[in-house]
């Protein structure tokens, strides 16, 4: 025999190669034969990468995903509107706060973006999207005008920098 040994992986006489730990190498090198050693290494394999199947928790059904389509001014106010009594409702007021963060945010990085002043302190997000709501369903007009553009309108005319 040549003193090679191999399991998908090989093992020379002369040292370890490619992840065989020490003691599988102290095994091998001790004389132990070839059939025990094969023995053993597949039921260490085989233990190792068998799954267990232990019983698992029962997972709870998915909640179906919140579809939030906001294209329009009245869009956007519908969904800074709701109260938050439901999953579906506290998504829409999550993306109504984002939107209007994001919104603004890129509106600043434009150095001929609309000019907003707010006051210090800062009026809740809360109660200037509820004015945001009252401003677009005021006039009809409004209601389909891109959110967006809509929405920093309102801010320029509520906010002004004077």
């Amino acid at each position: 025999m040549d003193k090679t040994l191999a399991i998908g992986l090989a093992i020379q006489s002369e040292g370890l190669q490619y992840g065989w730990s020490a003691s599988a190498w102290r095994l091998w090198k001790s004389g132990m034969s070839p059939k025990f050693g094969m023995r053993f290494i597949l039921t260490f394999c085989f233990a190792c990468a068998s799954p267990t199947y232990a019983a698992s928790p029962a997972k709870s059904p998915k909640a179906p995903a919140t579809a939030v389509n906001v294209r329009t001014a009245v869009d956007l106010a519908n969904a800074c509107t709701v109260s938050p009594d439901s999953k579906a409702n506290f998504a829409r007021l999550n993306f109504c706060n984002g939107f209007a963060q994001g919104i603004l945010q890129t509106n600043g990085q434009n150095p001929s973006g609309t000019k907003i002043c707010l006051p210090r302190p800062s009026p809740k997000r809360s109660d200037t999207m509820k004015e945001f709501a009252v401003w677009v369903h005021a006039d009809a007009s409004r209601k389909d005008d891109v959110a967006s553009v809509a929405f920093l309108r309102f801010m320029g005319e509520r906010f002004p920098c004077t």
